[in-house]
């Protein structure tokens, strides 16, 4: 007699990936199916979390609360209950269901790409009571699995075998059996829709490390393991007569085995050298960050990230946090509104803030807008603009700007806090918010006049060792200024020092400073000795009392600063002063492009005219699509150093605008290692895919009468050649 056919177990399948909508009542038909794979290729389904892409956009938040759903999975929960036994609760009790120590079976089936859907669809149409399969369903954002709670017997392997999309390994489909932990966990995950995936930054909603932030290095079925920074002393777990001491919680902090083990008194376990990780008080910690596991129940996505454990994760050098760096979660600190100036850090792109969401900013540049991640995202300012510090500082206190370098902006107090002592910090731009100063507080000065100092007689006669001061030697309050100082000898470098604002003399009235270029504010009002320390000064018209003119000294027999050499006024001339030309302004260097510093920037620049045709010479930004116009006293040449071989530009004296190439240096200083006398060979820079002409010229140079010149990586292999020929002689020695 023939057998009856049977409806197929399964009429639906849970799609937890695609979402409700997606999820259809399948009924059976005697509808042929279609084989829709020819050859099925055998694939690894196995992937390490450093090949793993870039967390992709937010997947829809699936709904639970279709009849069909909820009936379906609950079915699935209640199977699992009824298996347990009567033992202890190892799960977690989720509403009224209890997930006990008996898992249902449950396999994971490998399939192709993409075809996770195709292969659900199938069992759930064909498959039979003989199959003995309870449930077939996909994963949250799991790729090439599928989920079967059956009971595997031969029958089923070779039925699983022909469904089109299943991998197949020596005539038999891929199957995976599930741990007992990782099965009392799948149902639970459910409960959790969230596109977690490598590389995504989550938030830990509660146990012992609840508020913290970590990022996910790999995922499973029932949860994901984080690297956190550690901020738990579990040193306290030794201590006796406490058998569940909780953790206390301390500041975050990076693992360091170094000062653990600098008493002798404990030891770290290494696990894996090459890979940094080290084993301590039963905690596993990888590049100095904490490696734990939590469920998906565990854990949210994260909006937001503090300031200090952003910086630690940086720190750490993990080459995982290295590559999802980009996809940093908003800082909280920081404070970014619509209007604000910004720069991309990857590229020096520089645009106004259009939008501001909760994954990235929308910029407005000239070329339009574009999309920019937290983490390349920096305010920009300028020196010398009245800021106020929006975090990090209780009483939020003000003050302008003194100078921004290497990314951070120093920041100098508009209040004496102690009787002989100016505040200053070091902040990041985006903790940072333009304000207008109080009426009681003065404007911020400008920089501009020439000056010497009248207590250093001797340098005068050459010698540089008593004014080569740094920022923070002088123990004085009250202004100081920063002095580009020039020497007679044409080779000399060029000294910087911070001097005292009372001890510094005008050169062409030989008046103190506060008389010859008074400070004042819009009322006149002179500024009082307890000003912020700061580098800019306000030019004035200088006050010259009648016979006390000297001629000035031979232009000739001095080395003026690129970046300090305003233009003097003839002696017995009018008392004011004409505009100040600049090193970057010089018409011998039109059109020539070089390197250079800009507000702590380094940029490549080039001179052109401001306006075709006038002959005004203008320092544009060459590096980027806007033609930026520079201002020239911040535009800071870069000088060569002894690791520096490759091409330069003379940027002042008599061979102003020549290209050369360095042959040997030597060290006039072993404390200055910018102090370098270079002897150099000129050259004629040929067209492109062209080696540059070597002349016979050659000069004896100081670093400081040159910068790095403009050269792109293919000019600088095509001229290595070069570059080992002129540097030849001088190893042979």
């Amino acid at each position: 007699m023939e057998q009856t056919r049977q409806e197929p177990l399964m009429s639906a399948f849970v799609d937890l990936e695609a979402g409700v909508d997606r999820q259809e009542v399948l009924e059976s038909s005697d509808e042929k199916i279609v084989n829709f794979i020819e050859d099925a290729k055998n694939e690894d389904d196995t992937s390490d979390a450093l090949d793993a892409p870039p967390p992709g956009p937010s997947v829809p938040t699936p709904v639970l609360g279709q009849p069909e759903t909820e009936e379906r999975w609950t079915e699935l929960l209640e199977r699992a209950k009824m298996r347990g036994t009567r033992g202890p609760m190892v799960g977690e009790r989720h509403g009224d269901v209890s997930i006990h120590d008996v898992p249902p079976e449950f396999w994971v089936l490998t399939v192709l790409a993409g075809w996770e859907d195709v292969v659900v669809f199938h069992i759930g149409r064909c498959a039979w009571p003989e199959h003995r399969i309870k449930a077939a369903f996909m994963m949250l954002l799991l790729e090439k699995q599928v989920w079967l709670e059956a009971e595997m017997l031969t029958m089923l392997k070779e039925w699983l075998k022909d469904i089109p999309g299943v991998c197949i390994h020596n005539q038999q489909p891929l199957l995976h059996s599930v741990s007992p932990q990782d099965g009392i966990g799948t149902p639970l995950v459910t409960k959790s829709y969230q596109p977690i995936v490598i590389g995504s930054w989550v938030r830990i909603r509660r146990g012992s490390f609840k508020g913290d932030t970590g990022v996910v290095t790999k995922v499973y079925p029932w949860g994901c393991k984080l690297l956190l920074v550690p901020r738990l002393d579990p040193s306290a777990r030794n201590e006796k007569n406490r058998k569940q001491r909780r953790l206390d919680k301390l500041g975050p902090k990076l693992f360091d085995r170094g000062a653990i083990e600098l008493d002798g008194t404990e030891k770290v376990k290494v696990l894996k050298q090459t890979e940094e990780r080290y084993l301590w008080h039963g905690l596993v910690y990888k590049h100095d960050l904490l490696v734990c596991r939590f469920n998906f129940s565990q854990v949210e996505l994260a909006r937001d990230i503090p300031d200090i454990l952003a910086g630690l994760f940086c720190q750490s050098c993990h080459p995982l946090v290295r590559r999802y760096r980009k996809h940093l979660p908003r800082i909280s600190e920081w404070c970014l509104v619509v209007g604000d100036p910004v720069m991309d850090t990857s590229n020096g792109q520089i645009g106004l803030i259009s939008s501001v969401g909760d994954e990235r900013l929308e910029v407005e540049c000239e070329e339009g807008l574009f999309p920019l991640a937290w983490a390349h995202c920096q305010k920009t300012f300028e020196v010398g603009q009245y800021m106020e510090i929006t975090e990090g500082l209780v009483d939020r206190w003000a003050g302008w700007i003194d100078a921004i370098e290497d990314g951070l902006v120093h920041v100098v107090s508009d209040q004496i806090r102690t009787k002989d002592k100016v505040e200053m910090c070091e902040v990041h731009p985006n903790l940072l918010m333009v304000t207008t100063p109080p009426s009681s507080q003065l404007p911020a000065p400008d920089k501009g006049p020439r000056m010497y100092p009248s207590h250093q007689e001797d340098f005068l006669e050459g010698s540089s060792e008593d004014v080569n001061m740094s920022k923070n030697s002088h123990g004085r309050p009250g202004l100081h200024v920063l002095v580009h100082l020039a020497a007679y000898d044409p080779n000399a470098p060029f000294l910087v020092a911070w001097l005292d604002y009372l001890d510094v003399v005008d050169e062409e009235s030989h008046l103190p400073l506060n008389k010859a270029w008074p400070l004042a504010d819009n009322d006149n009002n002179l500024y009082h000795k307890y000003v912020p320390v700061t580098h800019i000064l306000e030019e004035r018209e200088p006050q010259s009392e009648p016979g006390n003119r000297t001629p000035l000294p031979d232009p000739s027999e001095r080395c003026l600063s690129p970046s300090w050499d305003p233009s003097a006024p003839e002696p017995g001339s009018s008392t004011a002063v004409s505009s100040p030309t600049y090193w970057c302004t010089d018409s011998r260097l039109h059109g020539y492009k070089f390197w250079a510093t800009y507000h702590g920037f380094n940029i490549v620049a080039a001179v052109r005219e401001k306006i075709l045709g006038e002959g005004r010479m203008s320092c544009f930004r060459d590096n980027t699509s806007a033609c930026e116009e520079l201002d020239p006293v911040a535009v800071l040449p870069i000088h060569p150093t002894a690791r520096h071989y490759e091409l330069f530009l003379v940027i002042s004296g008599e061979h102003c605008g020549k290209w050369v190439r360095g042959i040997q240096f030597k060290k006039r200083s072993s404390q200055n290692r910018s102090d370098l006398e270079w002897t150099i060979a000129v050259v004629i820079p040929r067209a492109p895919y062209l080696q540059d002409n070597l002349t016979d010229e050659r000069l004896v140079l100081h670093s400081s009468c040159m910068t790095l010149a403009d050269e792109s990586a293919q000019e600088r292999k095509l001229n290595d050649s070069l570059k080992r020929l002129l540097r030849k002689p001088a190893q042979e020695r």
